[in-house]
C-alpha cells in the first residue's frame, strides 16, 4: 500500500491535480495573443500622422501655378527681428537690396549709421574695408584697373563714369550685396553696416575726381585759381 506523507497531501487528503498538456498549450497561446494585442496597441499609438501628411519640402518645386519653389519669400516690407524700420534699407528682409519701402534705391545712408556718428570715422572704416575686399579689381581710386583684371579677369567699370556718378548710393550697396555680372555677391563676406560704409567711400572716391569747384572751401578754391594757368583763370 502506497504511503502518503503530509507534504504531498492537501486539505481533504487528496494530492493536488496537475494541468494536462493540452491545457498548458492553450494557456500559453492565450497569453501570447494578449501580449501581441498589447504590442499592437502600443505601436499604433506611436504613429505620427502629421509627419506622414502631404506636404511641400522647403526647397522642392511647388505644385501651385503661381509659385516656383516651396520655400516662401518674406512679404514686402518685412523687418528682421531685432531691427527697426529705419534699418529697412540696410537689411530689407532676407536679401539686402539698398531699397526703401517704395522699392526704389535709396540715396542716403541708414539713420542708424549717421545719427550721432562721426562721418570721418565712417569713411575711414569704409576705406579700410574697400582696400580689403575691392581694391584687387577696382584699384585704389576706383578706375577698375586692379591687379586681378590686369592678369586676365574682365575689367570692371570705372566708378568715375557719368552713369555710376549719377546712380543712387543704394546701387553700390545692392551690387556689393548681391553681385552683378562677373562680380560675385559679397553679403556673406562683408557685414551689412560695412557694405554701406564701402558705398559711402566709393562716393567719396567719385567726389575726389569730379568734385565741383563751387563745393570746395573758399581757401581751396583760391589755391586752385592760383595754380591754374593764366589762360584758364576766370576773368576779373
Amino acid at each position: 500500500m502506497m504511503r502518503t506523507t503530509q507534504s504531498n497531501l492537501v486539505r481533504g487528503g487528496h494530492a493536488p491535480p496537475f494541468p494536462r498538456p493540452n491545457e498548458v498549450s492553450a494557456t500559453g497561446q492565450r497569453m501570447r495573443l494578449v501580449l501581441a494585442a498589447l504590442l499592437l496597441a502600443a505601436f499604433s499609438g506611436c504613429y505620427q500622422e502629421m509627419a506622414e501628411q502631404p506636404r511641400i519640402d522647403p526647397l522642392a518645386v511647388s505644385p501651385l501655378p503661381t509659385r516656383v519653389a516651396g520655400a516662401r519669400q518674406p512679404v514686402p516690407g518685412t523687418i528682421a527681428r531685432g531691427h527697426t524700420i529705419d534699418q529697412q534699407a540696410m537689411y530689407d528682409g532676407v536679401q539686402a537690396t539698398g531699397r526703401g519701402e517704395d522699392g526704389e534705391l535709396v540715396n542716403d545712408l541708414p539713420k542708424s549709421l549717421t545719427e550721432g556718428q562721426d562721418m570721418q570715422a565712417l569713411l575711414k572704416r569704409g576705406r579700410q574695408r574697400y582696400e580689403v575686399f575691392c581694391i584687387q579689381c577696382h584699384d585704389l581710386i576706383g578706375s577698375g584697373n586692379g591687379r586681378v583684371p590686369q592678369r586676365g579677369y574682365p575689367f570692371p567699370p570705372t566708378f568715375h563714369s557719368e552713369r555710376l556718378r549719377s546712380v543712387p548710393l543704394g546701387y553700390f550697396y545692392d551690387v556689393i550685396s548681391n553681385g552683378r555680372g562677373r562680380m560675385p555677391a559679397h553679403r556673406d563676406l562683408v557685414e551689412a553696416t560695412d557694405r554701406w560704409r564701402i558705398a559711402a567711400y566709393i562716393r567719396a572716391l567719385q567726389l575726389s575726381q569730379y568734385a565741383p569747384v563751387e563745393s570746395l572751401p573758399t581757401n581751396v578754391q583760391e589755391e586752385l585759381r592760383q595754380q591754374a594757368p593764366q589762360s584758364q583763370r576766370p576773368a576779373g
